[in-house]
């Protein structure tokens, strides 16, 4: 999906860039700003010892709420490294819930089955999914994951080159991320945000969001977010051909 593993698309940058000094930096921030800018701020690997123990779990498990949430930690573990078992995973999530009437358990599946299409590029599907996950979310007062969703969305509307339906859901997520002081919501908004206008060549104002979102991921500790803003930073600075300060932020992002 992204840049650095953050959690989608594959979205091409439009900037071109030319470095013009040693050639070892010249092709690490050539690759960075072809690959796109990351637009999530949390990022993750799944790895083979915890799908183990989740589904060594899931066979010892009964058919109820706690086997739903090991099958919502094995689809959001495998989508985050793109694992085919992601969608099989969420689809048992959503029958399992359906049979029990487990309402959270089918806004967690719908999201993690959007999240598997987004993945894939397919955005119809991304979008019906996370729409169905987003409502069910606000009816069930799940505020902060409904918040996630929306910011999910606004990412499927600006793979699509709708830019004013991304910054929409952007500011709607803020919203709700501040209203619940839910500071890895509003960072991740601040992401979303500078995203729509990096795509539309604003970059001045694309970087005053990305600081944002940087300041408030350092301030939680979150440094995986942390180094996906200073990812898509050190990129705006390469395209304004600052590169000093470009390959500051890049080995930054780095450790």
């Amino acid at each position: 999906m992204l840049l650095m593993p953050a959690t989608h698309h594959n979205t091409q940058n439009n900037h071109g860039i030319a470095i013009s000094f040693f050639s070892h930096l010249y092709f690490r921030m050539k690759f960075l700003a072809v690959a796109g800018f990351v637009f999530a701020t949390s990022f993750s690997f799944s790895q083979p010892g915890i799908i183990d123990s989740l589904e060594n779990l899931l066979v010892k498990g009964k058919k109820d709420t706690v086997e739903a949430g090991i099958l919502n930690q094995l689809a959001r573990q495998l989508n985050s490294s793109s694992d085919e078992r992601a969608l099989i995973y969420a689809n048992r999530l959503l029958e399992l819930s359906v049979k029990i009437n487990f309402q959270k358990g089918v806004a967690n599946a719908c999201f993690n089955i959007g999240y598997y299409y987004d993945n894939k590029s397919e955005y119809l599907k991304a979008h019906e999914n996370f729409q169905k996950a987003f409502d069910l979310m606000v009816k069930l007062g799940m505020k902060k994951e409904a918040a996630k969703t929306l910011s999910s969305i606004g990412n499927v509307f600006i793979s699509q080159g709708s830019y004013k339906q991304g910054l929409d859901c952007f500011l709607r997520s803020l919203k709700m991320s501040e209203d619940i002081n839910d500071k890895k919501g509003i960072a991740a908004a601040y992401v979303g945000l500078g995203n729509v206008y990096i795509y539309q060549n604003s970059d001045n104002k694309g970087l005053e969001f990305y600081f944002k979102a940087l300041n408030i991921q350092e301030e939680i500790g979150d440094k995986r977010g942390a180094s996906a803003s200073m990812a898509n930073i050190a990129i705006i600075y390469t395209n304004q051909k600052k590169y000093d300060t470009a390959i500051e932020y890049h080995f930054k992002s780095l450790k």
